[in-house]
């Protein structure tokens, strides 16, 4: 009987040992899981915004706003076909060209916050080489995951002409 015993201590401490192992290593993988999406996502985000970041008419809007680049380029239509939902366009100083949000239903634009960047803020950009100027933010008491570009003419070359912030809000699917 007391080797029955022994057995049966010694097969549940290798049994949970065994359980333990196994519950640390699909942490792991869900953390790494969960790392990746949201790499993509801010890759995705790059890509939507660097689109309009690397651009002459950008550069031109920076120096001249005008009504047609807005109607060609800041629509709900955009916003929501490229899964943007807060787009900023900042001088080289922090002043704020344009910022818009889009609404919670998709179907309008609102004017977006972001008054008072200062000429120091690490969100702008002051290379030509995009920097790590990723992160979340919490926007209208939704996170919100952005990224900071630097605009620069189409063919991608200095000076910097200013900054573009994007932003997408986190949907409770990505939480």
């Amino acid at each position: 009987a007391g080797l029955i015993l022994l057995l049966h201590s010694l097969s549940n401490q290798l049994l949970l040992r065994e359980s333990a192992r196994l519950e640390q290593e699909m942490i792991r993988c869900d953390l790494s899981r969960a790392f990746n999406a949201v790499l993509a996502e801010f890759t995705d985000l790059k890509r939507v915004a660097g689109s309009l970041a690397k651009s002459d008419a950008t550069c031109r809007f920076i120096e001249t706003p005008s009504q047609g680049y807005l109607d060609e380029n800041v629509t709900a239509g955009k916003f929501r076909d490229s899964g943007l939902d807060l787009l900023v366009i900042l001088k080289p100083d922090g002043g704020r060209v344009m910022a818009r949000a889009i609404d919670v239903e998709g179907t309008s634009l609102l004017p977006g916050g972001f008054d008072n960047i200062k000429a120091d803020s690490p969100l702008l950009c002051r290379e030509p080489e995009p920097g790590k100027e990723n992160g979340f933010m919490v926007m209208n008491g939704r996170p919100m995951m952005l990224v900071s570009l630097p605009v620069l003419s189409s063919t991608g070359e200095a000076p910097v002409r200013g900054t573009m912030i994007a932003g997408r809000y986190l949907g409770s699917e990505a939480l």
